[in-house]
C-alpha cells in the first residue's frame, strides 16, 4: 500500500538538499559558491555576471521571504530520491557495508560502457566536495586566512575541479562493477601547468548515486575530496547531461565527447619523421654535367664568326 502513496505529497525541506543551508549564520561570511547554491535550490537563476554584495542581498531577501525549496532542483533528483527512500527501508544497507566492498582488481573497460545511476546529479557533487568536507587543506585555504570572515576552503576543489574539465585534464576514463554492483569511475587527470597526472578512482552508489568512496594520489587529497576527484565527478557530470545514463552504441557522437588537447611531441628536430614530399615535376631529372654540355654547345653554334660566314 505505501508504493500508493501520492507523489505530490513527498515535500523537500531545507535539509534534503545540499546547499539549503548557509555554512555560516552571518550571510556576507559564506562564499559566493554556497551563496550562488543557496539561491539555486530555492529557483532562482543568478548570472554568473553577479557580485558578492549583489549575491548576499539576494540571499538576505530570500531568507526573509522564506522562499521553499524547488522540488526541480537538480532535475528533480532529490524529491525522487525522497520518494523512494520512503518507500524502500534498504537504500541505507551500502552505507554500512562499503568498507567490504573494496574497488574492482579487473573488468575495467573504456567509459561509457556500462549503466550510470539513474540519480546522479550535480548536487551529490557538492554534498560531497562541500558539505561533507570537515578537513580544511592548507595549501587550498591560504586565500581565506587573511580575510576578515574565514570560510571553509570547499569552493577551491569545486571552481579548479570545473577548469580541470574544461581544459581537457581529465583523460582515459574507466568504469566497472564494485562486488556488491556499485557503480565505479577511474581516471587519469591532469596537474595544471605541470605534465604530472594524478590517478582518481570514485564509487558511485547503485541506487542513491551518493559518493561512497573516492581517492586521489595528489598531496593535497582530502579524504577524496581535492580538485581532481572533483573534477572526474564533473566530467561524469557533463556526460550525464549530454547522452544521459544508458551506454551508448560505439557509433554515436559521444566519441568526440571529452576529448583533451593532443600532448605536443618532444623529439628533437632530427629524429622526427615528416610525411611530406617533393612534388616530382620540380625534381631536377638530368644531370648537372650534361645540362652544362649542352649549353656549350648551343652558344657554339650561335657565334659571330659563322653568322658573317654565311653572308
Amino acid at each position: 500500500m505505501a508504493l500508493k502513496v501520492p507523489f505530490k505529497m513527498i515535500k523537500l525541506n531545507e535539509k534534503d538538499i545540499p546547499g539549503g543551508i548557509l555554512p555560516n549564520i552571518e550571510v556576507s561570511a559564506n562564499s559566493v559558491v554556497a551563496l550562488r547554491r543557496f539561491l539555486t535550490v530555492r529557483g532562482l537563476k543568478v548570472p554568473l555576471s553577479v557580485r558578492k554584495p549583489e549575491l548576499v542581498e539576494l540571499v538576505t531577501g530570500v531568507i526573509k521571504s522564506n522562499k521553499p525549496i524547488d522540488p526541480s532542483v537538480d532535475r528533480g533528483k532529490w524529491l525522487t530520491a525522497k520518494a523512494v527512500d520512503n518507500r524502500r527501508s534498504c537504500l541505507n544497507e551500502a552505507h554500512s557495508s562499503n568498507n567490504l566492498d573494496a574497488f574492482p582488481v579487473a573488468g575495467w573497460k573504456s567509459f561509457p560502457s556500462i549503466l550510470i545511476p539513474d540519480q546522479f546529479h550535480y548536487g551529490l557533487i557538492y554534498k560531497h566536495i562541500v558539505e561533507t568536507n570537515e578537513v580544511e587543506d592548507d595549501e587550498e585555504s591560504r586565500e581565506f586566512e587573511e580575510t576578515r570572515h574565514p570560510v571553509p576552503s570547499t569552493a577551491k576543489p569545486l571552481r579548479r575541479g570545473r577548469q580541470y574539465f574544461l581544459d581537457g585534464h581529465v583523460q582515459q576514463l574507466e568504469n566497472a562493477f564494485s562486488v556488491q554492483g556499485h557503480f565505479c569511475l577511474r581516471a587519469k587527470v591532469q596537474a595544471s601547468m605541470r605534465k604530472e597526472k594524478f590517478s582518481v578512482i570514485i564509487k558511485l552508489h547503485k541506487f542513491t548515486a551518493e559518493v561512497i568512496d573516492a581517492g586521489c594520489h595528489c598531496k593535497a587529497s582530502s579524504m577524496g575530496r581535492c580538485s581532481h576527484v572533483s573534477a572526474l565527478l564533473q566530467a561524469l557530470d557533463d556526460y550525464v547531461l549530454l547522452y544521459g545514463y544508458t551506454p551508448p552504441p560505439c557509433t554515436s557522437a559521444v566519441c568526440q565527447w571529452n576529448q583533451g588537447r593532443q600532448d605536443k611531441s618532444s623529439a628533437p628536430a632530427f629524429k622526427r619523421q615528416y610525411t611530406n614530399k617533393r612534388d616530382p615535376n620540380r625534381m631536377i631529372k638530368s644531370s648537372p654535367v650534361e645540362a652544362a654540355s649542352k649549353g656549350q654547345k648551343i652558344k657554339e653554334k650561335r657565334t659571330p664568326g659563322a653568322a658573317f660566314d654565311q653572308l
